[in-house]
């Protein structure tokens, strides 16, 4: 279910229907649907598990998510709500806690973020110095390194 409510976000996304379409409808009904089986879902958890629910990292997730998707319904005339209903995506996430290798995938990832920021910074700085010579040595070509950020982007 959380991947066919997947799929349907994606095929949403990459048709765009027009606001008022037949097509708009019918993601919107299938929005109510899922979002509506999410509750029922979530519903059924708390009343089995009542306060331990609460005291669980991927529960609280799934709470927000779905508090989020609530809330979008009642806002559609704002503009902002597009940030609310993107949070719908996010439902893809819960399927993580079930499967133990993706799990520890998300884990190793988790823990190789802060090196790896070092090394984008680590990277970044040589391209900077390196752009900071090519504006140097080929600005005359305006096209390609007229400036830094040219200079950084082509690099």
């Amino acid at each position: 279910l959380i991947i066919f409510n997947f799929i349907v976000n994606i095929a949403n996304v990459e048709v765009m229907p027009e606001v008022g379409s037949t097509a708009e409808d019918v993601f919107d009904y299938m929005d109510y649907t899922f979002t509506g089986i999410f509750i029922f879902e979530l519903l059924l958890r708390m009343f089995v598990e009542q306060m331990r629910f609460f005291l669980q990292a991927h529960n609280l997730f799934d709470f927000v998510v779905i508090a989020l998707s609530v809330v979008s319904w009642f806002f559609e005339e704002v503009s902002s709500v597009g940030i609310l209903r993107m949070f719908r995506v996010f439902r893809i996430i819960r399927l993580v806690r079930r499967f133990t290798a993706w799990r520890t995938i998300v884990n190793t990832i988790s823990a190789v973020v802060v090196p790896l920021l070092n090394i984008l910074i680590l990277l970044f700085l040589v391209s900077a110095l390196y752009s900071v010579m090519a504006v140097t040595f080929f600005g005359s070509d305006p096209e390609y390194f007229g400036n830094f950020s040219r200079a950084l982007f082509t690099m």
